[in-house]
């Protein structure tokens, strides 16, 4: 099987707009006022480094649909981060045109859920893809890790379950640590299964998926302080996360070609 692939191309357009991006969020936290355009519109900015790295997973998928296993995997990350990339463009229809300044919890947050599971979807379907041997062992200690982490994480920044939130609120100030338990519990998994092996995309999907729960970690402390605002220290990590994610999934696209490409 053989398909175009642009592989030099767009690793160099996604290293172009994570500079870009990176000047820009260095530039919003020089910044005295924190509610200006310029913070609003990067979130839409970033918003869209999202849903290019999840278009190229599903150009991938659709690509290589031929094979079944390949293609699946490539899908969940393409919706994983499509989803994401949705979730921030709504977050900043609130900002700009209905004037929220924290629109939390809002509709934003129901595609910021669906990022984990099929995030986690894809992860066990590349880890199969690339023949990498899941065992008992390292799904229970991936459970005890997440549960460590989860302690850190309810301990330093206990969620607010009190009457005084809303219904919704209360139910994603917990559906987030958990996701992030969750997504502690598969960062292990996935090191530990690719350990030894020279993965670079699944690599790189490891980084992304541990700048995300620290993005997460972050955001929770500063909205529970009131200090978030666009552009702040837990979207410049969930940028990373963005760029991460997307240079990985190029990487495995060019790795499942290629070794499609042998099969052949």
């Amino acid at each position: 099987m053989h398909f175009s692939f642009p592989k030099n191309l767009l690793l160099i357009g996604l290293s172009v707009a994570i500079v870009i991006l990176l000047m820009w969020d260095i530039l919003l936290l020089a910044l005295q006022y924190k509610t200006t355009l310029y913070n609003y519109w990067y979130n839409v900015a970033y918003a869209f480094l999202y849903i290019a790295s999840g278009s190229i997973a599903l150009y991938g998928s659709k690509s290589l649909a031929g094979v079944s296993k390949t293609s699946r995997g490539l899908l969940f990350l393409g919706l994983a981060t499509v989803s994401y990339g949705i979730g921030l463009l709504i977050w900043a229809y609130f900002n700009l045109a209905l004037q929220v300044e924290v629109p939390y919890p809002s509709i934003a947050d129901l595609f910021f859920i669906l990022f984990y599971p099929l995030l986690a979807a894809g992860i066990f379907v590349t880890l199969d893809i690339f023949k990498l041997v899941l065992t008992r062992r390292m799904v229970i200690e991936g459970i005890v890790a997440g549960i460590i982490a989860g302690f850190f994480i309810l301990l330093t920044n206990p969620p607010n379950l009190t009457p005084n939130a809303d219904l919704l609120e209360r139910i994603f100030n917990l559906a987030y640590p958990l996701a992030d338990i969750f997504l502690i519990s598969l960062i292990y998994i996935a090191a530990k299964a690719s350990s030894g092996k020279t993965h670079i995309g699944l690599i790189l999907l490891i980084i992304a998926m541990i700048g995300q729960t620290i993005g997460d970690y972050l955001f929770s402390i500063n909205t529970s302080a009131g200090t978030y605002f666009n552009g702040d220290i837990s979207d410049l990590m969930y940028t990373l996360t963005a760029y991460f994610l997307g240079v990985g999934i190029v990487y495995i696209i060019w790795d499942l070609s290629s070794i499609l490409q042998k099969e052949n």
